[in-house]
């Protein structure tokens, strides 16, 4: 957001440029005065009451980041000063590049020989402001890369790209000026640019790794400070090589600072603390600790379950729905793993069809004497947690349950592609409503876990009728 107000801004200075100097300013300052008025009504105060209105026990992530007590003051230096050298090579980027190289070669040299020149002061403007859009695809790209090389790896990568796509431009706009060759400045530069963030976007998470807690605001302000300070001194100093040596030559400086700083954060490359970063598993498909490993794991894997397993399940997930965690999520296999195994999901439907309904008492049994307001209130809201965690995992499981299905449907004579109506009938009185409401609250939960046992006794009481029959 902030990128993009920057830029807003800077693209409205532009087009308000021939309003005057200062014209801008007024747009500027009614921009403020509605920000003033959202901060006020719209922003909470730490102290706010409704900060606390929904206090729960949920605890999301069970993972807490265990921090270092000290400081590893060799790595900070590291990532300071390669965060240093990164501002100087980047300097030679941006703005160097487009400003004197791009200005003089497309811009002023042709106002100076009397002719149209091909990039215009407004157009010059607008690439300048617009650059910083290019800063969102990057904050996009960098976690999937931190995972791939890690955040040592992105910072290194991000030290030589912005060698690479400074030594393009270098080249590119010292070719004869063209409107081509300008075309594939802008395209190389607007293209390039997201590529050389990823050293900056770095710096910050390498830092936090090592940072002991109560050193958090010091180390990132350390590097706050000294990013700053390359950023201002840096431009400068290079503006200084320019006049002196030629832009060439200062873009040729700055290239040889970005190989630098990739050389001084290269032993950051070494640290385990900054390789790949692991995808965590969602907690739904973790063992936690006192869990029994080997039943959770065929939980899991969606592996066949007795009725006795079941009992174990309900009393694992009611112990992680009271803790605030989410629920198990087994694998739901394919139809053709599971295709001989029909046999012992069919004998032991009474069983199972029992063992929940047993589970369906306790559970009405726990929220009937329940106060509303307090207890049940809160009920619904661990119970919602422990269901609806991981959005993408339920709709994935989701489509593999009903792939299963149709095969099943398929390898026994229902022929689904042509009577798709009738199982959609069949499907209905199946499997009534339990509830259409999105969450479970103090006013429907009773009425959906009931609805929920009526169905499983019919299913029991016609498996039990099924058997008896069979027998006879």
């Amino acid at each position: 957001c902030y990128v993009l107000g920057a830029s807003g801004g800077g693209i409205i200075a532009v087009l308000m440029g021939k309003y005057g100097l200062f014209m801008p300013l007024l747009a500027g300052g009614a921009f403020m005065f509605l920000s003033t008025i959202m901060t006020y009504f719209l922003m909470v105060n730490p102290d706010d009451a409704r900060l606390y209105r929904a206090e729960t026990k949920i605890h999301p992530d069970e993972d807490v980041m265990v921090r270092p007590e000290t400081v590893n003051k060799r790595i900070l230096w590291n990532v300071v000063l390669g965060s240093v050298a990164d501002n100087f090579g980047s300097t030679a980027l941006w703005p160097l590049c487009l400003s004197p190289l791009a200005l003089e070669h497309y811009t002023l040299d042709f106002i100076h020989a009397g002719k149209e020149p091909i990039m215009s002061i407004v157009g010059f403007q607008l690439i300048s402001v617009c650059i910083a859009f290019t800063v969102v695809p990057s904050t996009k790209i960098s976690p999937r890369l931190f995972e791939k090389v890690g955040i040592a790896g992105a910072c290194v990568l991000g030290n030589v790209f912005t060698a690479i796509v400074t030594l393009i431009l270098l080249v590119i706009g010292n070719m004869p000026a063209t409107k081509g060759g300008f075309a594939g400045f802008v395209v190389a530069f607007y293209l390039g640019f997201p590529f050389t963030v990823f050293s900056q976007l770095s710096a910050a998470p390498m830092l936090d790794t090592i940072a002991p807690k109560d050193k958090i605001g010091y180390i990132q302000g350390l590097r706050a400070t000294a990013m700053n300070f390359g950023s201002a001194v840096a431009p400068w100093i290079f503006g200084v090589f320019a006049d002196l040596a030629g832009t060439n030559t200062a873009i040729w400086i700055g290239i040889g600072m970005s190989l630098f700083a990739a050389l001084v954060n290269s032993p950051l490359l070494f640290h385990r603390e900054f390789g790949r970063i692991k995808k965590e598993k969602p907690s739904s498909k973790r063992i936690f600790p006192g869990e029994d490993k080997e039943l959770i794991t065929r939980i899991l894997n969606g592996d066949f379950l007795t009725p006795e397993d079941l009992c174990a399940v309900f009393n694992i997930n009611r112990q992680r729905t009271m803790h605030g965690k989410p629920m198990l999520v087994p694998n739901v296999k394919k139809y053709e793993e599971e295709k001989d195994l029909i046999g012992n999901l069919r004998s032991h439907a009474k069983d199972s069809f029992r063992s929940r309904l047993a589970t369906f008492d306790c559970l009405i049994a726990q929220i009937t004497g329940a106060d509303p307001e307090k207890e049940l209130s809160e009920i619904c809201v661990l119970y919602n947690a422990a269901i609806y965690s991981d959005e993408k995992l339920m709709k994935e499981n989701s489509c593999n349950l009903g792939q299963w299905f149709s095969d099943y449907l398929m390898d026994n004579g229902y022929h689904p592609h042509i009577s798709s109506f009738l199982i959609k009938e069949m499907i209905i009185s199946a499997f009534p409503p339990f509830t259409q409401d999105k969450e479970y609250t103090p006013d429907n939960i009773h009425q959906a876990l009931r609805r929920r046992r009526h169905t499983l006794q019919k299913y029991a009481e016609v498996n039990e009728k099924e058997i008896h029959l069979e027998n006879i």
